[in-house]
Parts: structure tokens; sequence; C-alpha cells
């Protein structure tokens, strides 16, 4: 059986902790979740201890879709795991490409396109160089090559996704931070890893017109056309620090502190990102809740705990241990949220959606 562990143990909030709601997390994660039925179950099965690794590898080399099995392996590789060659030949073979190089990942409408959502499909190029194993079809300096000079003729160096002849597409309302400027700045940075060093250069473009054009004096604002406060600031931050470890010099690095400070942190649970113990979608014109960005908001305030002031950090304490009328952010989230179902005993990714074993696990993993 597993026994649940709280990430958030650090603060010890033994004496507010309920043994009724641990046992019905307990309930949850031993008969509410089936572990192999979808990517996010699976790799939280298996760092719940509910699926080994053999098990979790062998639901992925099971899968039919080649986008599938390199998001996968991408996140299998923290676990060592020893990969199946067989597969990953698989993949590379029944990928579909764009006449520029990049991979088919997504349609919008029946018009082909690279999404840059889809970022961990650049682990394509990655397989093809170490089995060399179609590395015509899959050449990173060709692909790059055709991404670079797509994003150097896109305002905010950024887009959506790119059709096969270069031409890119993005929101309506103008480049936002995260959806089109972090995610294009971490294919980027994806590149580099490849060994291509001028996408380095690439990624720094992206990430200073960011700050000229999106910094609001105490956050990112959503887009160029949209201000105020919107739900991916986690995910935005993760991908900034991992650009200021490749290119240290970078400037204003320390702005994705004060922004994920001033959205989570400075007012505790009236700092703006928040509903309800949960992420709101945008503040303050869309009061959709969301658990996956919950989840990210939490992987990077905890992650970014050392480089908080005493004050902000006794305030993120709050929020886990509970203040004045407060309860801990883990009971809130399961007794105040609006996304746990209590007749079904399931969570919800967001407001108003349906109850599922994926949200579920995702709840379970912030306790």
């Amino acid at each position: 059986m597993l026994t649940l562990t709280f990430a958030f143990s650090f603060v010890k909030p033994a004496e507010a902790i309920s043994r009724t709601l641990i046992s019905n997390l307990q309930n949850l994660v031993d008969n509410k979740v089936v572990w192999n039925t979808d990517p996010t179950t699976s790799l939280i099965g298996y760092n719940f201890g509910k699926l080994s690794l053999a098990q979790l590898q062998a639901y992925v080399d099971s899968q039919t879709d080649w986008r599938l099995v390199f998001y996968m392996y991408a996140q299998m590789m923290k676990y060592n795991v020893v990969k199946n060659q067989t597969v990953i030949k698989w993949a590379l073979d029944n990928a579909t490409m764009l006449p520029n190089g990049l991979p088919v990942t997504y349609y919008y409408g029946s018009t082909p396109t690279y999404l840059v959502h889809d970022r961990y499909a650049i682990q394509g190029y990655y397989y093809a160089q170490e089995y060399n194993y179609e590395t015509s079809k899959w050449n990173s300096t060709n692909a790059y090559l055709n991404f670079q000079w797509a994003s150097q003729h896109s305002t905010g160096y950024s887009f959506l996704w790119l059709y096969g002849d270069n031409t890119t597409s993005t929101i309506s309302y103008g480049r936002r931070y995260y959806d089109e400027c972090a995610e294009t700045m971490d294919v980027f940075l994806r590149f580099y890893e490849l060994g291509i060093q001028s996408a380095l250069t690439d990624a720094l473009n992206v990430w200073n017109w960011v700050n000229n054009n999106l910094w609001a004096g105490d956050h990112f604002n959503y887009a160029y056309g949209w201000t105020n406060w919107e739900c991916e600031s986690g995910g935005f931050s993760q991908i900034a620090l991992k650009l200021k470890y490749y290119a240290p010099s970078a400037g204003n690095i320390t702005r994705v502190t004060e922004d994920m400070v001033n959205r989570y942190i400075a007012n505790r649970w009236a700092s703006p990102q928040w509903s309800d113990s949960v992420v709101v979608h945008h503040c303050p014109s869309n009061p959709q809740k969301r658990l996956q960005n919950t989840l990210m908001a939490w992987s990077s305030l905890l992650g970014n705990y050392y480089h908080l002031t005493t004050a902000q950090q006794a305030n993120l304490t709050g929020l886990l241990t509970g203040y004045g009328s407060s309860e801990p952010a883990w009971k809130m989230l399961y007794d105040n949220s609006g996304l746990h179902n209590a007749s079904s005993g399931l969570f919800r990714w967001v407001s108003g959606g349906t109850d599922s074993a994926s949200a579920t696990a995702a709840a379970c993993s912030l306790t």
C-alpha cells in the first residue's frame, strides 16, 4: 500500500493534519486511479510506487503514437531508463515531417504544422544522432535553420505554430509570455542542447523581447495585447531559469522570482493568481480554476524557496501550513477549491470540467 509523502513536510504541519483527509487521499490513490491508462497517471504512478519502472516502460513501449513515445522517453530520462531502441526507431520512422524538416505535431484544420507546445518532439533529433538512424529525415541543422528563419521574421522572435513553408501563426491578441515566447525560447534551448551554439543567442532574443515588451513593473503581462495576470507563470519561470543556466549573463532573470512573488506570495491567498487556493486562468477576466497550473505553480514556488526573502518565505510557509482562519494549502485543495467532487471522490482539471483519474493523480501528487 502507498504511504502518502507530503511534499510540504519541511514546514511540519503536524497539528493541522486531518487524519480523515489522509485516509480519504489514501483511498483515492489505492482505489480510484488506474495507474497505466495515460501519460500523467503512469508517470505519477511510478513516483508513487504504484508502477515499477519496468511497468512504466512497458506502457510507453505499447504506444501507437510516435509523439507519446518521444514525450514519455523525454520524461523518463531522469530515471536512467535503458531506452528501447526498437521502439524509438519505430517512432523516428513513423513521424511525418514538414518540408522544412520539423515534425508534424499539430493540424490547424487540415494543414500540418509544428506546434511549439510539442517542444519535446525535438528529442527526435537527439535519438537520430544517438543511433545514427534516419539522420537525413531528422536533420537537426536543417530544422534549426528553418525554425530560426521563422523566428527572425516573426514579431517577438516567437510564434505558436510553424507551417512547412516557414510562415507562422500566433494568437490574435499578440505573443503570450508563455505559450508563444517561453515555449519558442525552450525550443531554441533544446537545439542548443543538440550542439547548435547559435541557438542560445536566439533564445536570448526571445527573452530580451519579453522583458522589453511584457514586463509591467512587478509581473509579466499575459500577452502583448492583453495585460494582467495569467496562469502559466510557473512554466515560464522554469524555462527562464533554464536559460540562466546556459547563459549566466542573461539580464533581468530576477524578474521571474519577483513575478512569482507578486502573483502568489506577497498577499498570500489574496494574491491575484489564486482563487480558493488554486490558480485562476486570468485575473480578472477569466475566473476558471485550473489544477494543472496549480501543480505548475507549486513546483516553481518550492523550487524558488531559497531565493525568497525571509518575509516571503514566511508568507509561503503560511500558505502551506495555514494562517489565521485559513486552512493549509493541501486541505483547501481537497475541501474548498471546487475541483474535488465529494460524491465521486475524484478531482477535475478545471472548474466546470469532468472528473478524471489523471486529475485525481495530479491532485494527490500535491499532498
